[in-house]
């Protein structure tokens, strides 16, 4: 990207694209300059200078990440997200040869444009959303694959989630995207979505994993189950506990020191497990990303947040060949003054532990990933 007094970069090459029907003064010119290699700074100033009738004080470099999120959610702009291959399938051939473990990694590049910017850029969530769609088809086609093969018709293909903000930012962009209706058609009725948990908070309910299950149902026009919390009877509990067992993909992401299951856990002064380093699936691990059990009086507080899979259930899920889980790892920048937390540690263990067959992450996380077993990682 452009820096001021230096050459201009255009990244044409990374990203291509083009303009729907809408008129978006803004937009349009945040969009425009983009596309010729300017960075976020260089933006806001020429929007400032050539620009003052559509200029608004107090935009920033985030605000001008947010301008350009708009115009992909309205249809001003679409992109086909830059991916780092090279790093994908070195980190898959790492884990493979030294761990035994098969991991498809899908890396996006994180640093297009908006480098400094604290939040996560549009052209992540967009490579995330692909990741989601392919798993699903996968999972659906592997099914059938298996059904033709022991002369059975299809079962249930069930898709959990666990929530949270970076499982809804990688929904979204299906929603705009839609799914082919032959697809559709052919598959929706055994395709169910199942909330995990009924954890979230009331002023950010776009990302609770009812809500989820629910929006995915809306999108594959399939069918979906929520947790909720209100004494609902014997027969609901037991479809929920059959669907549950045709888990076949678990969507979901790994929490920090900083996480929503450590910061609850602190909140409502719940024991946490001696050793515990974060979570995957809000399943708690130790330092070598093996699972830890909460005590009874742990269990007994958290059981109004509905937890699924259990501790026991994931391991199993685990050893399954036929189960996928795919893990969507983001970073939060850190706020001013703050460092950004580094999840490569946590990452590394749940997917040598044999938790992951599936990870989207950006760059930068791909490179501290091997950086953590002295790799030098590919331009």
């Amino acid at each position: 990207m452009k820096k001021p007094g230096g050459p201009r970069k255009p990244w044409r090459d990374k990203l291509e694209g083009s303009f729907g029907g809408h008129e978006f003064a803004l937009e349009h010119l945040v969009v425009g300059y983009a596309l010729e290699g300017y960075n976020a700074a260089t933006i806001r100033r020429k929007l400032k200078q050539d620009h003052p009738d559509v200029f608004v004080e107090g935009i920033n470099e985030n605000s001008i990440l947010w301008l350009l999120r708009r115009a992909m959610d309205c249809g001003v702009v679409s992109f086909n997200a830059p991916r780092l291959r090279e790093l994908g399938d070195q980190l898959h051939e790492f884990y493979e040869k030294k761990f035994r473990r098969l991991v498809r990694f899908t890396v996006a590049d994180d640093t297009i444009c908006f480098r400094h910017a604290r939040s996560i850029t549009p052209f992540f969530w967009s490579v995330a959303a692909d990741a989601i769609a392919d798993c699903i088809e996968q999972v659906l086609v592997e099914e059938e694959s298996a059904a033709d093969a022991n002369a059975g018709g299809p079962r249930r293909v069930v898709v959990g989630n666990t929530g949270g903000p970076a499982v809804s930012e990688s929904i979204k962009p299906l929603i705009r995207r839609g799914i082919d209706p032959n697809f559709l058609d052919a598959h929706r009725e055994r395709l169910w979505f199942l909330s995990l948990t009924s954890a979230g908070s009331a002023r950010h309910f776009d990302c609770h994993s009812n809500y989820l299950a629910a929006l995915l149902g809306q999108i594959y026009r399939a069918n979906h189950i929520a947790v909720v919390n209100n004494g609902s009877d014997e027969a609901d509990a037991r479809e929920y506990g059959e669907v549950l067992r045709d888990l076949k993909l678990l969507i979901g992401g790994v929490g920090g020191r900083s996480g929503y299951l450590l910061n609850w856990c602190r909140e409502h002064s719940v024991p946490i497990p001696a050793g515990m380093i974060g979570d995957v699936f809000f399943s708690p691990i130790d330092s070598s990303g093996q699972l830890l059990s909460f005590s009874p009086e742990a269990e007994r507080l958290l059981a109004p947040l509905r937890l699924r899979p259990t501790r026991s259930e994931l391991n199993e899920f685990s050893l399954r060949e036929d189960k996928r889980a795919l893990v969507i790892a983001t970073e939060s920048r850190g706020g001013a003054g703050q460092p950004a937390p580094d999840k490569s540690q946590i990452l590394d263990r749940v997917i040598r532990a044999g938790h992951v067959t599936d990870c989207v992450l950006g760059g930068g996380l791909a490179k501290r990933l091997l950086l953590l077993h002295r790799l030098r990682p590919k331009d």
